[in-house]
C-alpha cells in the first residue's frame, strides 16, 4: 500500500483570523494582544502574513513564540519580530499584555530609506528578551501605547501622528536590539 506525505497546509491571513486582502493601500494596525488571543485560549496557531510585518511587545505575561519551527520561550517583558512571509504563532500565558503592530512593506520600506536598522531589524524573526532596565530608558511603552489611542481616533493629523509614533518605536527598538547585540553573543534570542 502506498502512503502519501500529509501536508499540513498553513494559513494565510490578512490579521489573524481574517481573509488575505488584496494589496491596496499602505496599512498600519495596533491591537492589544488579549484582543484575538483571549478569544482563542490564548493560542495562536502557526500561520503566516503575505503583506504584513508584525512587531509583538509583551509587557506581562510569559510564553512561547514560534518562528519557522523554532520555539522560543520568552518571559516579559519581549519583543517578537515577524518579518512578512514568516510562518508563527504563539502561546500566550493567560492574562497577557501588550500589543501587536502591523505593518505592510511598502511602509517600512520607505523608513528604510532614510534608517537603514529598520532594513536590519525585518531580515529575520527574532524574540528579544528585554532587560527592564534598559527598556525603561526608552519611550518603547509609552509609544505603543500613545500609538494605540491615537489609531483609535479618527482626528485631524491621524496619518501624520501614525506615521511619528511608529518612527519613535521603531527607534526604539533598533536601539534595544543593538544594545542586546552589543552585550552579547548576537545569536541570543534570535530564531
Amino acid at each position: 500500500m502506498a502512503t502519501t506525505a500529509v501536508h499540513k497546509r498553513i494559513p494565510s491571513f490578512f490579521l489573524y483570523g481574517e481573509a488575505p486582502r488584496t494589496y491596496d493601500e499602505p496599512t498600519l494596525h495596533i491591537e492589544t494582544i488579549e484582543f484575538r488571543s483571549a478569544r482563542n485560549h490564548w493560542c495562536i496557531d502557526p500561520h503566516v502574513h503575505r503583506t504584513l510585518h508584525q512587531l509583538i511587545f509583551v509587557t506581562w505575561g510569559n510564553g512561547v513564540a514560534l518562528a519557522e519551527g523554532d520555539r522560543n520561550v520568552y518571559q516579559s517583558p519581549a519583543l517578537v519580530v515577524v518579518p512578512l512571509g514568516t510562518v508563527h504563532g504563539f502561546e500566550f500565558e493567560p492574562g497577557t499584555h501588550g500589543y501587536v503592530l502591523s505593518i505592510t512593506a511598502d511602509v517600512l520600506r520607505e523608513m528604510a530609506r532614510r534608517e537603514p536598522g529598520v532594513d536590519a531589524l525585518f531580515r529575520s524573526p527574532a524574540t528579544l528578551r528585554l532587560d527592564g532596565k534598559a527598556l525603561d530608558a526608552t519611550d518603547l511603552e509609552q509609544a505603543f501605547g500613545t500609538f494605540a489611542r491615537e489609531f483609535a481616533r479618527s482626528s485631524p493629523g491621524h496619518a501624520l501622528a501614525l506615521d511619528g509614533l511608529l518612527e519613535v518605536i521603531l527607534a526604539n527598538v533598533i536601539r534595544l536590539s543593538s544594545a542586546l547585540a552589543d552585550s552579547r553573543d548576537p545569536a541570543v534570542g534570535r530564531h
